[in-house]
């Protein structure tokens, strides 16, 4: 699934450091827009890595406890 124009151009921006208001300013889209377009792509690398971490965890506890139980059948 592709972006939008209008979603590329912000995020491009975006990316690019340009403030939200710069890309309100300069694109003309609304300030809701931008930051909308923003949030919904806008990745937060330390959330994944915990989330991540935490999966790894409970990957590893579930193994333990299928090993206790006597393995898989």
């Amino acid at each position: 699934m592709g972006l939008y124009p209008i979603e590329r151009a912000v995020l491009d921006r975006h990316d690019a450091g340009e403030s939200v208001d710069r890309i309100t300013r300069v694109t003309g889209f609304r300030r809701e827009t931008v930051q909308n377009i923003i949030q919904r792509f806008d990745v937060n690398l330390a959330q994944d890595i915990r989330r991540e971490n935490a999966l790894r965890q409970h990957t590893a506890r579930l193994g333990e406890l299928v090993r206790q139980a006597g393995g898989h059948r």
